[in-house]
């Protein structure tokens, strides 16, 4: 696995930060659609591999979402749904945090997932994913 390495996608900005931590920030004023999110998932598993890992996402409050994106299935593969060993959202209250939330309750097979406002407490939960990774 790549460390500290930075990838520029159409929609974000996703960074392998360290030893199993991956950083998917959207850009501002992005339009969140299915296929944006399927070359995200795809940048993420090139900078992967086969390792578990945790993400953690930041959304701006200033992003749109194409209605469509919340239909497919975005990690139908159950291998790398396998890997990804949590997922921690940050959005702000409003539009952002109510789409994703409305995902994961839809496809909550994907990971342990939730939803913060702040991107503190979204690491905090994150490191204790981390630390069983590497136990």
């Amino acid at each position: 696995m790549t460390e500290d390495h930075k990838v520029e996608t159409r929609l974000a900005t996703i960074r392998r930060r360290r030893n199993g931590l991956v950083e998917t920030r959207f850009k501002a004023e992005a339009l969140i659609d299915a296929p944006g999110m399927q070359e995200n998932i795809r940048t993420r598993r090139e900078l992967c591999g086969d390792d578990p890992h945790v993400l953690l996402t930041i959304v701006p409050d200033n992003v749109h979402f194409a209605t469509a994106v919340m239909s497919p299935d975005l990690f139908p593969d159950a291998d790398d749904r396998a890997r990804i060993k949590a997922i921690a959202l940050v959005a702000p209250d409003g539009v952002p945090g109510l789409m994703a939330r409305l995902y994961f309750s839809c496809f909550p097979d994907v990971a342990v997932t939730k939803v913060f406002n702040n991107e503190d407490g979204a690491l905090g939960w994150l490191e204790q994913h981390l630390n069983v990774l590497h136990d």
